[in-house]
């Protein structure tokens, strides 16, 4: 009882282990998702925002244009006496041809927005542009480059005409005040999208920092991962074979289930000190015994996992398993080379109980549920194919067992009387794909047997428990290989009954030194036999214990 509840704690405690494990990653993992929805969201908020503010400016910057345009021309078309009444002034060019105040002239509204310095002021005036150059200029000509090409009023003669009262009676001095507003009202702008800038360059630093914090943590998470990690990995590949930590928290455990009581007994009412103090006692020496009697435990059962043949003993009698013992003892010189053919699948109990027969099948029961490697799963495919060949009277050899790696891609060599096909098989899973490059190892083998054997009929065939891709059977149907996709293995019978060349009959289990070198022709009475007993039924026996001496006899 003691032994299972030990085995349901450790379970437990590794379960509880993986699955807190489990618990912090996802945490993490949940954490950085977090993270980076709210970096994304801050981003995106920021770019609406953004470009929120910079379609607000560009529309109040062209409505305050277009407002301020507006009013500009309205009060010129206030303040601008009316040209054609004044007849002393028709004769002077500038104003000759206007008919109407001309609110579409730019030179004439440049003249009003422009920030000039005029001096000399008389009927003419020398005229400095905002571009530093200054120009004579009268009511009938001007030095600039626009009138000397055009010979038309340039802006620096309606300025002039503006400045002696001749189009606007009152000064530019409110288009100017109007015009340093509209730049004051750029500078705020300015100044907002500085202030944006500004908060961006914040918040960028804020993620950063929030990031910078999170890899911390994530970091600090991970080394305490690691380190329960390497704990544990420390606890399972531990070198005591009585796993002295577990066995210390087993005994903790009940020790503190006694200092509990102990404590009940001291502060209950009336309180029971002295019975306290012998609990107390008590508990000290179970908590000793208990951990020395988990040692004792987990060692045994780390001796009956590495040597499972001692779980037999527990179904015998103490005098039965001292016989035992002895008569493998005093045996053991003899037929040493005998069990050591066994000893993989048979315990020492069951060797010495069973019969010749009741071994040799129960070896193969178990040799046929055994954990097996990707090479085991290898040759079992292979062997299952060679035996369908077999059973329709090719010959077959097993090349790929034989040889191992060295076998070139030929896992299967078949005979028959119309020639011989090269055959290699793949036990993959589902789940993969045969590729060209196996169907070009297996044609470069077959050109290579057929150099070797130049007089023979070679041909290829591939075997496959998944599928080929589709250039892998255009290349398969171009070089004349056959293929079988998803060719599932089955079960069938193991053991090769087989008649030599001296007429004995002898049956090779698979696990036999000479299994994969026995031929099996239907034609002359051999076959696949199911279980020992109908092997030997038909007269045949066991192979024995392969050397070179007998190697003639076997076949």
């Amino acid at each position: 009882m003691d032994f299972t509840f030990a085995l349901i704690f450790i379970c437990l405690f590794l379960l509880i282990v993986i699955y807190q494990s489990k618990l912090w990653r996802d945490e993490l993992r949940q954490q950085l998702y977090q993270v980076k929805a709210e970096k994304e969201n801050l981003k995106r908020a920021f770019e609406i925002e953004k470009e929120h503010l910079k379609r607000t400016f560009e529309t109040e910057k062209e409505n305050f244009e277009r407002n301020f345009n507006e009013a500009l021309n309205q009060k010129i078309l206030e303040k601008v006496s009316s040209i054609r009444h004044r007849s002393h002034y028709s004769s002077i060019p500038i104003f000759g041809e206007f008919t109407v105040i001309p609110m579409h002239n730019k030179r004439f509204m440049n003249s009003i927005k422009e920030n000039m310095r005029i001096r000399n002021f008389e009927a003419s005036a020398f005229i400095t542009s905002e571009s530093q150059n200054t120009y004579h200029t009268t009511l009938t000509s001007c030095e600039c480059k626009d009138f000397q090409v055009h010979h038309q009023p340039c802006k620096h003669m309606y300025r002039l005409a503006l400045e002696l009262g001749l189009m606007i009676d009152a000064s530019t001095e409110e288009v100017t005040l109007e015009l340093y507003n509209l730049y004051e009202k750029i500078e705020e702008i300015a100044a907002d999208a500085k202030f944006l800038e500004t908060e961006k360059r914040k918040l960028n630093q804020e993620i950063y920092n929030s990031m910078r914090i999170f890899e911390e943590k994530k970091a600090a998470e991970i080394k305490r991962i690691e380190e329960e990690k390497k704990a544990l990995l420390d606890f399972r590949n531990s070198t005591e074979q009585t796993f002295p930590h577990l066995a210390m928290i087993f005994s903790d455990y009940y020790y503190l289930k006694d200092m509990e009581l102990s404590h009940h007994l001291r502060y209950k009412s009336p309180p029971a000190i002295k019975a306290a103090e012998n609990v107390k006692a008590l508990a000290n020496e179970k908590r000793e015994l208990l951990q020395k009697l988990k040692l004792a435990e987990y060692q045994l059962n780390f001796y009956e996992n590495l040597f499972p043949w001692l779980l037999d003993f527990k179904e015998v009698s103490p005098q039965e398993a001292i016989s035992i013992l002895a008569a493998q003892t005093e045996s053991q010189n003899q037929d040493e080379s005998e069990y050591s053919y066994f000893q993989n699948y048979l315990s020492p109990v069951e060797y010495a109980r069973l019969s010749h027969t009741q071994k040799l099948q129960r070896a193969l029961d178990r040799y046929q549920s055994r954990k097996k490697t990707n090479w085991d799963v290898g040759i079992e495919y292979e062997r299952y194919v060679g035996y369908l060949y077999e059973k329709d009277g090719y010959t077959v050899t097993y090349a790929g067992a034989l040889e191992g790696f060295k076998d070139m891609g030929r896992d299967l060599i078949v005979k028959s009387k119309d020639g011989i096909e090269i055959i290699q098989c793949k036990r993959w899973a589902q789940e993969k794909i045969i590729h060209e490059k196996h169907i070009f190892q297996l044609y470069g083998s077959i050109v290579l047997y057929q150099i070797q054997n130049p007089k023979k009929k070679v041909s290829g065939v591939f075997y496959t428990t998944t599928t080929l891709s589709e250039t892998a059977k255009e290349c398969a149907a171009h070089l004349g290989i056959k293929y079988f996709e998803t060719f599932a293995y089955q079960d069938h019978p193991l053991i090769k009954c087989n008649i030599s060349k001296n007429g004995e009959r002898i049956y090779h289990l698979p696990f036999d030194q000479q299994y994969d070198n026995t031929f099996i022709t239907p034609e002359k009475g051999d076959f696949y036999a199911s279980t020992v007993l109908e092997a030997e039924e038909h007269g045949f026996r066991h192979a024995y214990k392969w050397n070179p001496e007998n190697l003639n006899s076997q076949n």
